[in-house]
């Protein structure tokens, strides 16, 4: 996995991961649906990485505080709309099927219309519909363009991509860190300045080093 190699800049994401949880907080409907994904350890994992990831990519961007807070909230809930896929289906063992395929790509667009009409931000929205995205037009749900595609989003896609690649799931083994930006160096469909900040950004660590610098 990883960890942040700067520590003030470590410090800087969990005060922001304060206020995104503020915020996530205030609306019951988006604090119902967190909770859902907090019942899947796996996904809460994953979108808290995702999201430490691309608020640090953002600190990298200059971004300031509003942005990285809504940067923060969009990938927390990126994958929102898993908690409405069949499990069965979304962790199988082995090679999904062109239809098993297709179904969880819904995920996108279920959590964007499970959470369109709560107090999230617009931002925090394309994020969560639009992380499947490619700068190439190769992503889904919509084949969007570079152009059309928030540079929010796009680094939520480079940092998703990452985290899953480098982290176990139910049918492979955890890639290291350097295969994983090997495979992305080569991905013509994501934003390769983001790609360079993520890299500077983080060093190779085990899990537990990686809970215990940025989770505490």
């Amino acid at each position: 996995m990883f960890c942040i190699r700067d520590e003030e800049v470590a410090k800087k994401i969990m005060k922001i991961r304060g206020f995104a949880l503020d915020e996530v907080y205030q609306d019951e409907e988006v604090a119902t649906v967190y909770k859902k994904i907090a019942k899947d350890e796996g996904l809460l994992r994953h979108c808290e990485n995702v999201a430490v990831l691309s608020t640090m990519v953002g600190i990298g961007y200059g971004f300031n505080l509003a942005e990285l807070i809504e940067i923060y909230v969009g990938a927390l809930l990126h994958d929102a709309g898993k908690v409405k896929l069949n499990k069965k289906i979304l962790y199988k063992v082995g090679v999904l099927t062109k239809d098993e395929r297709a179904y969880t790509e819904t995920h996108t667009t279920i959590g964007y219309k499970l959470l369109k009409n709560t107090s999230l931000s617009n931002v925090a929205l394309e994020i969560i519909r639009s992380h499947h995205e490619k700068i190439d037009g190769s992503g889904y749900p919509c084949s969007l363009e570079k152009k059309e595609i928030l540079i929010y989003t796009q680094i939520v896609t480079v940092c998703d991509m990452y985290e899953a690649m480098t982290s176990d799931r139910c049918y492979r083994k955890a890639l290291s860190a350097s295969k994983a930006l090997e495979i992305l160096e080569a991905d013509n469909g994501i934003n390769k300045v983001v790609l360079s900040l993520l890299q500077e950004g983080i060093v190779e660590s085990s899990v537990d080093k990686t809970q215990e610098i940025l989770f505490a």
